[in-house]
């Protein structure tokens, strides 16, 4: 008796093969571009953080003959970026751009809230020696994410007055 494969047992096997393939291939890419929204969704919130500990850190910033106020970051609505800025006072108050964050392809901002207001632009600030938040005046702020073309898979993250950042 030989021990090796027939041809009709390596077509069935492959036949398999390929049929699990071709279950597997499609959802890969509609994965692919939930986890780039999953994954700017954090690094949003994780970007709000940081400014947030560089402004409670005191992190010097170069403001020339001003004073250094604080750090905040900048949204603007239908855009695939955000920006951190720094805020120098003296009399008037002046940002000044520090970086430019962008977001993972197909990923957009797709809606900015101040309290229930739906705004086009955003801009979120903290001073030393407080966490709080400078949300001008308004209780909270909540950017929305989206997939391009797909508004059905949004996600949130928010900020409130207090300093609280959470992702819904």
């Amino acid at each position: 008796m030989s021990k090796a494969f027939t041809v009709i047992e390596l077509i069935v096997v492959v036949g398999i093969i390929l049929m699990i393939t071709g279950l597997i291939l499609p959802n890969y890419k509609s994965n692919d571009k939930q986890l780039a929204l999953e994954r700017s969704i954090h690094k949003t919130a994780q970007d709000l953080r940081r400014v947030q500990g560089m402004a409670i850190s005191a992190k010097e910033y170069d403001c020339g003959s001003q004073k250094l106020k604080g750090y905040g970051i900048g949204f603007l609505d239908d855009a695939d970026y955000y920006s951190v800025v720094a805020r120098c006072v003296n009399g008037d108050v002046n940002d000044n751009f520090i970086e430019r964050i962008d977001l993972e392809n197909n990923i957009k901002i797709e809606e900015l809230k101040k309290g229930d207001t739906v705004v086009n632009g955003a801009y979120i600030f903290f001073y030393p020696p407080d966490p709080e938040a400078d949300m001008g005046g308004e209780s909270k702020v909540s950017i929305t994410l989206a997939i391009e073309g797909n508004l059905s898979q949004i996600r949130t993250v928010e900020i409130n007055k207090i300093g609280v950042i959470s992702i819904k």
